[in-house]
């Protein structure tokens, strides 16, 4: 057997001829992370990555719009690990998460309501930890690990009756409460070891009441009283701040925090030795925040931020201290919070542009994002249109570049043009134009080879029922026979299949909305709205787009009234509607954008709206492409294989194209010793033969790729990078370990559980 690790992109070529096309329509969330604060952050020493749990994407005091996911970083992205199911409650968990060493876990210590409960990471799922007590109820807490006396410490916060003074701890099998003197009530205080005083440290907070107040105390815990520290030099007042012990250069390492509630925060970097508080100046400094999360990477020896809250916005980036200064190690990964953006594919680059909308705040917006088939990118153009929402974007084919028009910017109706050439925008000045207006929509006839535009609202909030086209220089009023009536916030596409520019729903008045769908030919419009049948139903702020592989058009979401909005897609094939199954589409939302995405060849959906005013930062695909899945595992060992309970091999993220930090994870209970060697065998088609006693899974005859790793602790990981190539749509390969097992007969050889891995879109 010859030992070769191949150029991963060989995986395309190897691939290509054997990827079927499997007809299943289903909505696929992409797996970026999304801004958020008061998320909970814990280094998983056993399983070398740091894990994020919750947070929330609302700003202020009030934890709403929890989030119930939990993510893993490798030091390169972020992976989402699991999905709403079986989550712990989202609650205010920033400081409620540790690694318990003695466990070998990250442990969420959290609030579900006002009941109390505690669980540990397994790598796959949250596993509840009972305990005969449990911390009385309180928000607003602090968790940290006592290193020395070997138990998690919980102290702060509040409930309804006021401030909670009493230090929780958990020595592995319960909590015990400890009652002392010492700090006065506060919430949002920060705990961290010191590992130089051998005890836990306490830092700031804000005062109970109506107007907290911060606070610039200091104090320390030795497990039996705590006592005031008055060092030298003290840090400013603060809470929500981390405080971050970095065992490689034994200083407690503090970042940020905020000054109100919201109000400033801050971008400072302090450093504890165990007697003094120095202020450092770094040359490079994150955005100042509060309420992010803090660990030490003990992979990369670092200490690592991420996610947070600013004076006005939310974050999603993530940063590492080398002890000398910040650097980024992760840009935030898709744009913020937003509706009433718009969104074009553009055929001459192979990719998807976004700019603007509508954020958290209901503050216009002027970033530009590309979307290159599984990732964002924040893009800064040397020129751009002003900030504005309810513009509308569209591909110019015959003149590779991307049309913008309209919209409002500072609440002012605008009839600008502008085109995006991939690096860049630049506006035009064409010798007639629309009037200003905003909520038109626009849609690029390929036939005729004229971006087409209709409708919208003027500044007097009167309707618009006109026609305009550009021809890629100019603005040019078309007159027909016979139109839609005026309307705003309807939605347009090109029908390829049918060579006709389609127009669907709307608001026909302050609060009606519209179900008529209605095609243009370049002449006239006509209303096609059928009679009978299915009918999507009344709405406006909906996606409508026309998918090439179907030849079909379809609708999802939209709003139905001033707060009310769905969820619901329709197929509409040129005569009639239908509603598809489609398995659990995205949340109820309007105001999104929704695109079809050429290259990958699938429906791109971004943000929007839901009841509440609530903003969105997911992102969405809707396809007819497999779904990636690894497993179930395929034991087809036999008892003496070795690896005790089955060994097996599961998947960091899923197997889907552009996943550059998908990878292969074995995970087997006591190995041998801290860095036992693992072999991973990857075949094109699953094995028959036999290894002394244990069945192979993969065909020593059609290997293609064999590796070598090194299982840590419990886990050895195969990072396997998939390109951004939808040839590789559907196809598969069996996977299997070998590995170090000294109790085997097998000259302390074992086998791991097989895996079948198929690359898709899920």
């Amino acid at each position: 057997m010859r030992w070769q690790v191949p150029h991963l992109f060989a995986l395309v070529v190897l691939f290509s001829a054997i990827a079927p096309e499997l007809a299943a329509q289903r909505f696929a969330e992409r797996q970026t992370l999304s801004q958020r604060r008061r998320a909970g952050v814990a280094y998983d020493q056993a399983r070398s990555r740091m894990v994020m749990f919750g947070g929330a994407q609302n700003r202020g005091t009030t934890f709403v719009a929890g989030l119930r996911e939990t993510w893993e970083w490798d030091a390169v992205s972020w992976t989402r690990r699991s999905g709403l199911a079986g989550e712990p409650n989202a609650s205010d968990s920033t400081r409620g998460m540790v690694y318990d060493p003695v466990l070998g876990r990250v442990v969420l210590a959290n609030f579900n309501g006002q009941l109390f409960e505690m669980l540990r990471w397994e790598g796959l799922r949250w596993q509840p930890i009972n305990t005969a007590s449990r911390p009385s109820f309180r928000q607003h807490y602090s968790v940290a690990y006592d290193e020395l006396r070997r138990r998690i410490v919980l102290w702060g916060g509040s409930d309804p009756t006021g401030a909670q003074l009493d230090v929780w701890e958990y020595d592995g099998t319960n909590w015990n409460p400890v009652s002392a003197p010492g700090p006065t009530g506060r919430n949002d205080p920060t705990l961290a070891w010191d590992g130089v005083r051998g005890k836990i440290i306490l830092f700031g907070g804000r005062t109970i009441g109506a107007t907290p107040t911060p606070i610039a105390e200091m104090f320390d815990w030795d497990g039996s009283a705590w006592t005031r520290l008055t060092p030298a030099t003290v840090p400013a007042a603060r809470s929500q701040h981390s405080m971050t012990w970095d065992p490689l250069r034994r200083r407690v390492v503090m970042f940020g925090g905020g000054v109100g509630v919201p109000g400033t925060v801050l971008d400072d970097t302090w450093e504890w030795d165990g007697t003094n508080w120095v202020r450092v100046a770094p040359t490079t400094t994150p955005p100042g925040r509060c309420g992010h999360g803090a660990t030490f990477h003990a992979g990369r020896g670092r200490v690592v931020i991420t996610c947070g809250e600013t004076s006005n916005d939310l974050l999603g980036d993530t940063w590492e201290w080398n002890g000398t200064n910040w650097s980024v190690a992760t840009a935030s990964e898709s744009p913020a919070l937003r509706s009433d953006h718009a969104m074009a594919y553009d055929n001459a680059r192979g990719n998807s542009v976004l700019f603007g909308g509508r954020d958290h705040l209901g503050q216009s917006l002027g970033d530009t994002w590309i979307w290159d088939i599984s990732r964002w990118t924040q893009v800064t153009p040397a020129a751009a249109p002003s900030s504005r929402l309810d513009h509308f974007m569209v591909s110019d084919l015959a003149n590779s570049n991307v049309v913008l028009f309209g919209g409002l910017a500072s609440g002012v109706a605008q009839n600008d043009t502008w085109l995006w050439n991939g690096t860049t925008w630049s506006p035009t000045s064409p010798a007639s134009r629309p009037t200003a207006r905003y909520g038109h929509s626009m849609a690029y006839d390929v036939g005729r080879g004229r971006v087409v535009l209709f409708g919208g609202s003027l500044p007097t909030a009167a309707l618009l029922n006109d026609t305009w086209e550009w021809d890629g220089s100019n603005w040019q009023q078309v007159s027909t026979p016979s139109m839609p009536l005026g309307r705003t916030d309807h939605a347009m596409t090109y029908d390829s299949a049918r060579s006709l520019v389609l127009l669907y729903g709307g608001r026909t008045s302050p609060s009606l909305y519209n179900q008529e769908i209605w095609s243009y030919d370049g002449t006239t419009w006509f209303n096609l709205t059928p009679t009978t049948g299915v009918q999507p139903g009344l709405r406006g702020n909906v996606g409508f787009v026309f998918d090439p592989r179907q030849n079909k058009s379809f609708v999802y979401g939209g709003q139905v009234s001033a707060a009310s909005f769905v969820a619901t897609v329709h197929d509409w094939n040129g005569s009639s509607w239908t509603a598809p199954f489609v398995g659990i589409p995205p949340a109820a939302r309007g105001g999104h954008s929704m695109i079809w995405d050429g290259a990958a060849r699938r429906t791109l959906i971004f943000g929007g709206e839901s009841s509440g005013s609530l903003r969105r930062a997911d992102t969405w695909t809707f396809s007819l492409n497999p779904q990636g899945t690894v497993g179930p595992p395929i034991d087809a060992r036999r008892p003496d294989c070795g690896g005790g309970a089955t060994p097996v091999l599961t998947g960091f993220g899923n197997p889907t194209v552009g996943n550059r930090s998908f990878a292969l994870d074995f995970t087997a209970a006591n190995p041998p010793t801290n860095a036992s060697p693992v072999f991973y065998f990857l075949s094109l088609t699953r094995g028959t033969s036999s290894f002394g006693t244990c069945q192979l899974v993969v065909d020593p005859a059609t290997l293609f790729f064999t590796a070598y790793r090194l299982q840590l602790n419990t886990l050895a990981s195969l990072a396997l990078p998939l390109p951004p190539s939808t040839s590789l749509f559907g196809a598969s390969f069996y996977a299997q370990c070998m590995f170090v097992d000294p109790p085997s007969n097998l000259n302390g050889i074992g086998f791991s559980a097989g895996a079948l891995v198929t690359i898709g879109d899920y």
